[in-house]
């Protein structure tokens, strides 16, 4: 919002929600497709290093350098 240009900002944040919606509603049209063609059984793998990258990288991002939780 701060590099759009003066009195722009309701049209930034709008076209922001857009290409938000237009994502998800492909994604879901993406792993459809993905599963009829290839089947549940061949993407879990798939899933696994997936969710286990995920859960990797919000380890990572979370860590603090003093030891401390992040939530604290």
């Amino acid at each position: 919002m701060s590099y759009a240009p003066a009195g722009m900002q309701p049209m930034v944040a709008s076209l922001n929600q857009s290409a938000l919606y237009l994502a998800v509603s492909l994604s879901g049209a993406a792993g459809g497709i993905a599963l009829d063609a290839a089947g549940a059984v061949l993407l879990l793998p798939l899933a696994t290093v997936l969710a286990v990258a995920a859960a990797g990288l919000t380890w990572w991002h979370g860590r603090r350098t003093d030891g401390r939780s992040v939530l604290s």
